[in-house]
């Protein structure tokens, strides 16, 4: 049992990870994700649809949002579904850490 939920999670966050790195960087087909993004720009939405929309703008918030309804798939209780909503969440955020390292600074001597 332990293996298949850790099996689960471990599928899952790479699904999550992949759902939510296309949304947040790609174009997607016919450029729909682009134009969700576009739409999540304050300046051009207006009050619920900037709401809901504002995810887009933020990868963490993204895996997190689709995290929850990836766990929802998991369905053994309510402890496990937020146990394995945070674990698929930081499986997809270590996921990203391994393919887009955080920016380093080196400092030059002039």
């Amino acid at each position: 049992m332990f293996l298949e939920l850790l099996a689960e999670i471990l599928i899952l966050g790479l699904v999550v990870w992949r759902i939510s790195y296309a949304l947040s960087t790609e174009n997607g087909p016919f450029e729909i994700f682009r134009r969700l993004r576009k739409l999540s720009n304050p300046d051009a939405a207006s009050g619920l649809i900037f709401l809901a929309l504002r995810p887009l703008t933020c990868f963490n918030c993204l895996v997190a949002a689709t995290g929850s309804g990836a766990a929802l798939l998991i369905k053994k209780g309510w402890l496990l579904f937020l146990v394995s909503w945070l674990a698929i969440s930081a499986v997809a955020l270590i996921i990203d850490l391994g393919v887009n390292p955080p920016l380093e600074l080196h400092a030059t001597e002039d």
